[in-house]
């Protein structure tokens, strides 16, 4: 994979000009809010790391379908 460079020479040469990297040939916009849901798992298997914390909340939201309630407030740092 070649990288692209971030920052360019500006027309005069001397004022460099900054454009945003690409990702998969794709131009990356900070505020594309579609490629922030690419991005994120969408279930819990496809969240990497965090195994104990994945776990637990299988556990709680399993406990949360048997009672046929809503999940409670969740703080997740």
């Amino acid at each position: 994979m070649v990288r692209q460079p971030i920052i360019q020479g500006g027309d005069d040469g001397n004022s460099p000009e900054v454009t945003p990297p690409a990702v998969g040939g794709i131009a990356f916009d900070p505020d594309d809010r579609g490629f922030d849901d690419k991005l994120r798992p969408q279930t819990l298997e496809e969240v990497v790391g965090q195994k104990k914390v994945v776990d637990r909340l299988k556990i709680t939201l399993g406990a949360t379908r048997n009672r046929n309630e809503p999940l409670g407030h969740l703080l997740l740092d």
